[in-house]
């Protein structure tokens, strides 16, 4: 649900690059969460208040024990 929100949020032109090149990055191997986020929120073309909501919506969805309540729609059009 963390990389379906993150697609919804940075659109699917721009989430489909970063796939790739995220794919490309860690061809047979893998990826963690701390490599993932830094990587995800510069290739969203967000800045700002967005910029740092995003981190705030990783960290909760990705590290939270509460129900997260950043969500895609927190985000600008």
């Amino acid at each position: 649900m963390t990389i379906q929100g993150y697609r919804e949020i940075v659109g699917e032109d721009r989430f489909f690059g970063f796939a790739r090149e995220l794919l490309h990055r860690y061809a047979h191997g893998n990826v963690s969460a701390s490599d993932f986020i830094p990587f995800a929120e510069e290739e969203s073309g967000l800045a700002g208040d967005e910029l740092a909501l995003l981190d705030d919506y990783f960290q909760q969805w990705l590290y939270g024990i509460e129900r997260p309540t950043i969500v895609p729609e927190d985000f600008g059009p």
